[in-house]
């Protein structure tokens, strides 16, 4: 019977050595997997801000090459008034075929 105990100790013993390095194996893919979805999330974050940067700017350039329009067509239509003064054109005329 002594092979037989030892058998099953070792039987035991080999399996709790398996379940031990199963659970330590499993709580370090787990801690692995957080530390990935922390990363993730965190880069989550920073392509929004990104996003955000990029839409602000989009946004500003629109804005900006509106309001450069708008002022490059007042300076045409000033400039086209002052070309007809020049001409001889009446200030009534001018108003009529350039208004501001």
């Amino acid at each position: 019977m002594d092979d037989w105990s030892e058998i099953s100790a070792r039987a035991y013993a080999l399996k709790k050595e398996q379940l031990e390095f199963t659970h330590d194996a499993e709580k370090q893919k787990l801690e692995v997997v957080k530390r990935r979805e922390a990363r993730l999330t965190e880069e989550t974050k920073l392509n929004v801000q990104l996003l955000t940067i990029q839409a602000e700017e989009a946004h500003w350039k629109f804005e900006l090459a509106r309001e450069t329009e708008e002022v490059d067509a007042r300076i045409r239509k000033i400039q086209t008034r002052k070309d007809l003064k020049e001409r001889g054109w009446i200030d009534v005329d001018i108003n009529l075929a350039c208004p501001m």
